[in-house]
């Protein structure tokens, strides 16, 4: 008996001294996977086994020879396990997906950001941490500021990050914890003077922020003993770290689209101190509370904002800038084009100021200034999508389509490039898919702006650039449902565009209809309720000058000169607010005003399509058939605009009766 069982020991052993080598190798790689986590290390270990188990019943055979004939043999498996072998198979493929699968979910889980804005506050080291105690003036000062804050949490480190550690190990931790920011620092102490390091590193809310002083990282300030001793210095440290953190919450708020806690954090922030710190100047608070009013909607409260920010720091050029996007916004192209030159003329190389002229002379047409501009930017920044992208559309623009074409391309590898370094960037897709549009390919545009949709659902901007391809496609139908799902952000801006976009949607549609000779009334009635939306949310010249040409042609003459009237107090110079205001006058039969409606056209712009348009329904009007057919030939010579086609069959039908 003892024979038989050395003899099967024997023969074992090779499986015996693989199976330790395999689990020797699995235990090694699942050591190696305790620094990613200790789920990891445990899935690597358990899973492992049991996969070598599977295996093994799997595959264990014994193999035997049969005589069938004079030397001639049968070779046959004799399976070990036969019932269990199923089973095995099944193991065997299911454990690893098992454990990759719950690899890439703890990998996701990872990377999503907590439940709560985690500061951590490391201790601040010294040579007497007890005695001048700065930690706990930090965390008592933070723990006050943020006592009403539910979604806060002010996480004691009980530990010092060493300077030569550094920001490195600072980042690190943070990330360990999921913090939102991390609070560390050091003091010395010389006989005469005590230098004092505090430093804030932030790992989110990068998103949101533009700028910070450089003395938010590595400032160190020099004291005197005396100071150092006083009851002065901590509070000041703490206050300032107060100050500081509530600007971070703020900028966490304000990528998670909740603006209106974004702004109590930057209220409560300004309310901390009125002094000035070098790290975070108070108009850079002013400038991003203002951010929050203008993507509310709340354009008086934004330009406040704006104006206090410049009364605290005139020569700081985001000031100008954050100006500039606000009368772009209104449409107002002489003042937003003042404010981005104030900012060239303070920093010759703000790319944000040359983007901002760029899409100034693109909205006024001017192509060469526009081209100008951007040629500019991309000398600016050489490897940037958005750039080449921006000369693209205004060459476009500018009827240069060959040479739009080649600024596109160079944009599409560098939007490329991005994706593929950036695969969970949903901005990345969605500046992809907006390059890949321009170039018109809106197949590739909506694959990459769902991408964009799926990665970041609440986004109301992508939802209407899907909706904007789907549209190119002329699938009304799809374009519609983005529209109306980007109506759902939280982003006043782009609630205001969605409903801008689906009322030109409407627009297109009662356009073709009526140039068909079927009936659009139902589609302007649409388009003008959603214009009446967006203008309660966000009024600006484009969506007056369009809703008054829907009333127009909806025969309702008192609203068309409202809204003319409106278009004229943001831009006294825009033609179509004149052709808007010349049309609904001789409408209403009223020569004489309309004749001083011309006149104020014919002195801005003489040789334009609209000033043509304007004399030929004079022309109507006094009965000068022939010479208003004249007129609007000249018109439809220079544009083909679909609306101007519409005015002018609406005033033949009208006036040849």
């Amino acid at each position: 008996m003892i024979k038989g069982i050395l003899k099967r020991f024997d023969a074992a052993v090779p499986e015996i001294i693989g199976a330790l080598v395999a689990e020797i190798i699995i235990l090694s790689a699942s050591w190696l996977a305790r620094n990613v986590g200790l789920w990891l290390s445990l899935s690597v270990a358990v899973g492992g086994t049991l996969w070598i188990l599977c295996v093994y019943v799997l595959l264990k055979h014994k193999t035997q020879r049969t005589r069938i004939k004079k030397g001639r043999y049968r070779t046959q498996r004799i399976w070990r396990y036969p019932h269990q072998r199923l089973y095995a198979l099944a193991g065997v493929i299911l454990i690893p997906a098992l454990v990759a699968g719950w690899f890439f979910y703890k990998d996701y889980e990872s990377r999503q950001p907590p439940d709560k804005i985690i500061v951590l506050v490391a201790d601040i080291e010294g040579p007497d941490q007890q005695g001048y105690r700065f930690t706990e003036f930090i965390l008592r000062k933070l723990n006050l500021a943020l006592v009403e804050y539910k979604d806060v949490e002010i996480r004691p480190l009980a530990r010092a990050i060493k300077e030569s550690e550094g920001s490195k190990e600072a980042v690190a931790i943070g990330r360990m914890n999921k913090a939102a920011l991390v609070i560390w620092g050091w003091y010395g102490k010389t006989p005469e003077q005590a230098p004092v390091s505090l430093n804030f590193e932030m790992l989110r809310g990068q998103a949101e922020l533009e700028f910070l002083g450089p003395q938010i990282q590595n400032d160190i300030q020099t004291v005197s003993m005396e100071m150092l001793d006083s009851v002065r210095l901590q509070p000041k440290l703490a206050t300032e770290t107060a100050y500081i953190t509530l600007f971070t919450v703020g900028l966490i708020r304000a990528a998670a689209f909740d603006y209106d806690k974004a702004i109590a954090s930057f209220d409560e922030a300004l309310r901390q101190t009125d002094e000035q710190f070098p790290a975070l100047d108070r108009s850079e608070v002013y400038l991003y509370r203002g951010d929050m009013y203008q993507r509310k909607g709340q354009l008086d409260r934004a330009a406040q904002d704006y104006a206090e920010a410049e009364r605290i720091a005139p020569r700081n050029p985001r000031v100008y800038i954050r100006k500039g996007s606000l009368y772009f916004e209104s449409a107002d192209s002489r003042h937003a084009l003042e404010a981005f030159q104030q900012a060239v003329d303070l920093d010759p190389n703000s790319v944000s100021a040359y983007l901002g002229k760029s899409g100034v002379y693109l909205l006024m047409e001017d192509y060469a200034q526009a081209a100008q501009a951007c040629n500019k930017l991309t000398e600016l920044q050489p490897d940037s999508s958005g750039a080449y992208s921006q000369c693209g559309v205004i060459h476009a623009r500018n009827g240069e389509n060959d040479l739009a074409q080649s600024y596109y391309r160079q944009a599409l590898v560098l939007a490329q490039q991005v994706v593929r370094q950036q695969a969970y960037s949903s901005e990345a897709w969605n500046r992809l898919g907006a390059i890949q549009l321009n170039m018109g390919d809106a197949g590739s545009a909506i694959a990459a702006f769902k991408r964009a949709t799926n990665l970041q659902p609440e986004r109301g901007l992508y939802h209407n650039n899907l909706g904007m391809a789907y549209a190119a496609q002329k699938d009304y139908a799809k374009a519609r449902e983005s529209f109306s799902a980007a109506i759902y952000s939280k982003n006043t801006q782009d609630v205001a565009l969605a409903y801008s976009n689906r009322a030109a949607l409407e627009m297109i549609q009662g356009l073709q209809a009526t140039l068909q000779g079927l009936s659009g009334t139902a589609h302007f009635d649409r388009a003008i309720s959603d214009l009446t939306s967006a203008i309660s949310l966000q009024p600006n010249l484009t969506t007056y000058s369009e809703r008054g040409t829907l009333y127009l042609l909806r025969s309702d003459y008192a609203n068309a000169l409202l809204d003319a009237d409106r278009v004229l107090r943001i831009d006294p110079d825009n033609l179509d607010g004149w052709l808007l205001k010349a049309s609904a006058h001789a409408y209403l039969k009223q020569e004489a005003v309309m004749r001083q409606d011309i006149e104020q056209m014919l002195a801005r712009a003489p040789n334009d399509a609209r000033t043509y348009v304007a004399m030929g329904i004079l022309d109507l009007l006094q009965g000068k058939r022939d010479s208003a057919i004249a007129r609007f030939n000249e018109a439809l010579g220079l544009s083909q605009g679909p609306f101007l086609q519409l005015q002018i069959q609406k005033s033949m039908s009208v006036f040849s009766k």
